[in-house]
């Protein structure tokens, strides 16, 4: 599967992203048409990302980061609860529920390439 018309910045983070999230994942980078950043066509090197995985594991993927979401925002009462009206059990469940919002936050831009990259190409990447 590759990735077309991506910024070389945006490029390099979804790879570090990627290296973290999946690491067993082989992601690289093919810097595109240089010209058109040399001569000032873009603001940015386009580049492609190019991964080894199935559309099941994408799938897999975006399921695992909207897995987050939904458990982070089942429990949204908790995140927004005064910490001085809480249990013992509520403030165990809302540590836990702030480190997956951390996590979620951090990855869910891989949720959303994917569904834009599967959305435009007709789900036949």
């Amino acid at each position: 599967m590759i990735l077309h018309d991506i910024p070389k910045s945006s490029a390099y983070f979804y790879k570090s992203l990627l290296a973290e999230f999946k690491p067993n994942w082989n992601v690289e980078i093919i810097i595109g048409d240089y010209n058109l950043y040399k001569l000032g066509f873009v603001e940015e090197i386009p580049c492609s990302i190019s991964l080894n995985v199935s559309r099941e594991e994408i799938y897999e993927l975006q399921e695992e980061i909207l897995d987050m979401e939904v458990t982070i925002y089942s429990y949204e009462d908790i995140l927004y609860k005064n910490p001085m009206d809480m249990t013992d059990d509520e403030k165990k469940t809302y540590k836990k529920l702030k480190e997956l919002e951390k996590r979620y936050n951090k990855f869910e831009s891989l949720e959303n390439l994917f569904s834009y990259y599967l959305a435009i190409n007709g789900k036949e990447i």
